[in-house]
């Protein structure tokens, strides 16, 4: 069921014993308009001090590289950073690797997400940055 953000707030200054999650769903929607970096900056750091988290989901790279809201609001206030096969974005992906602050290392482990000529495997594959914990490449 989605909730209004301002009904999730509120339920979860009163819950205090379980972990939250806060997903924005098709965020270009919300990164697009004015205010919302202050906004999204806002929720990160509420919603972190009640043991919670905020999952920003978006389909097009160009909504993250194209926007100050992103890099300001959203990169600079995330630890974990996924990223599936970015195969069809080569031509864009040096600009998404200095938003998001990528290694000559992490570079070529995203760009070989889903290489393997094996056509019976039955995994995807996905990129995984844990921040300062460290980053590794996974299958799903």
């Amino acid at each position: 069921m989605a909730l209004p953000v301002s009904a999730f707030i509120n339920k979860m200054r009163r819950v205090t014993d379980a972990r939250k999650v806060l997903v924005l769903e098709e965020a270009w929607q919300a990164i697009a308009r004015e205010g919302m970096a202050q906004y999204i900056q806002y929720l990160y750091k509420t919603i972190r001090k009640y043991n919670g988290e905020v999952i920003v989901v978006s389909q097009e790279v160009d909504d993250i590289i194209s926007s100050p809201v992103v890099k300001e609001a959203i990169i600079m206030n995330a630890d974990t950073k996924i990223l599936l096969d970015q195969k069809k974005n080569r031509n864009k992906f040096d600009k998404l690797r200095q938003v998001l602050g990528l290694t000559d290392r992490e570079k070529a482990q995203i760009l070989s997400i889903n290489a393997s000529p094996d056509s019976k495997r039955d995994y995807r594959e996905l990129w995984i940055g844990l921040g300062e914990i460290g980053r590794a490449s996974c299958r799903e």
